[in-house]
């Protein structure tokens, strides 16, 4: 037998050997699984544990932000109209969100009803109805101060040093009022009867392809309505005294067909001055809710005019009160919210 038949026969007949050192048991594996099961759960009950030491990672910044873009870009919601759920301040017991812009469409501009309203709430009512309540309940201090010196419009409580802030700059929407002079045209030299008549048209003041930041509202804002020297117009050939003989309100169909007379308003509060015995000035306030200016009857009625007629006078014709003829002043002011 050769060198190479002996080396041949040496590797054939080598034994085999089986080496299971790196194998994981059954028991092993079985348990591990276990364990991170356990672990698992173990870290997981932990996180929920320490929610509430979750104050020291709220951004409070942030808070007072999202605050003060709810109250000045939105107008709120109530559920007690369907017909205008926008108007909150009319429902205290029905407020699903507080807002106090005047439209969604016109951020930054404020109801004045509604800013009177928002600031006579309750805390507890304003924590739960702007977002300020939930998981976390937070403290707060919404303050609102118009321009010209006007005293602060505070709601909430005495704020920390440490605590969120926030601030915005908004105008204030004022009630529309309209001025008239009888002196000057078109109620002066119009040759009349002595009578003339202030025009609401709902179809001019709800045109959604005319509306301005400046909308008028007569249901929900009021009316008001200044008529000035009066005593101008005095016709002497028919007498030496202006009197105010009849004042009234009819709304008529959108045809001018069919009319639905309200009443007389000559008991409504005026403000009459005399000098002496001729009117030289009349102010008419119709105050938010009168029924001539719901929807219902402007559905049906969406003219409305408010007659007057005097004697001795040459008034005549019709003004249209309408965003042209009226003043809506918008009050500069800043809004500061403080949460902690």
């Amino acid at each position: 037998m050769t060198d190479d038949n002996i080396v041949m026969h040496c590797r054939e007949s080598r034994p085999l050997i089986f080496n299971d050192s790196g194998a994981l048991s059954i028991d092993f594996i079985a348990g591990f699984t276990i364990f991170m099961i356990v672990f698992i759960i173990v870290i997981t009950m932990i996180s929920g544990l320490l929610i509430g030491l979750q104050s020291k990672t709220i951004d409070y910044d942030a808070v007072a932000y999202r605050t003060g873009v709810i109250l000045a870009e939105d107008p709120g919601l109530t559920s007690g109209d369907p017909y205008n759920p926008t108007r909150w301040e009319y429902y205290d017991d029905e407020i699903v969100r507080f807002g106090l812009a005047s439209s969604r469409d016109y951020p930054n501009i404020l109801s004045k009803r509604k800013v009177d309203s928002f600031f006579n709430q309750s805390v507890p009512a304003i924590q739960q109805k702007t977002m300020m309540y939930g998981d976390y309940t937070y403290f707060f201090n919404i303050t609102l101060e118009k321009s010209f010196g006007s005293s602060p419009m505070p709601v909430g409580d005495t704020y920390p040093m440490k605590s969120g802030f926030a601030r915005r700059i908004i105008k204030i929407k004022e009630p529309s009022s309209m001025y008239i002079n009888a002196s000057d045209p078109p109620l002066a030299g119009a040759g009349g009867d002595g009578s003339f008549s202030v025009l609401v048209d709902a179809s001019i003041l709800y045109d959604q392809n005319a509306r301005t930041p400046l909308v008028i509202d007569p249901y929900f804002d009021g009316v008001s309505i200044h008529i000035e020297n009066i005593d101008g117009t005095l016709n002497l050939s028919k007498g030496p005294i202006i009197r105010l003989t009849s004042a009234e309100v009819i709304g008529y169909n959108a045809e001018d067909t069919i009319q639905n007379p309200y009443g007389s308003i000559i008991n409504y509060p005026w403000t009459v001055q005399t000098d002496p015995g001729n009117i030289k000035k009349i102010s008419t306030t119709f105050a938010p809710g009168y029924p001539a200016f719901s929807s219902l009857n402007l559905s049906v009625f969406p003219k409305v005019y408010i007659k007057y007629i005097f004697s001795n006078s040459t008034f005549g014709g019709t003004i249209v009160y309408d965003q042209y003829n009226v003043t809506q002043p918008l009050i500069p002011a800043v809004m500061e919210v403080r949460v902690w």
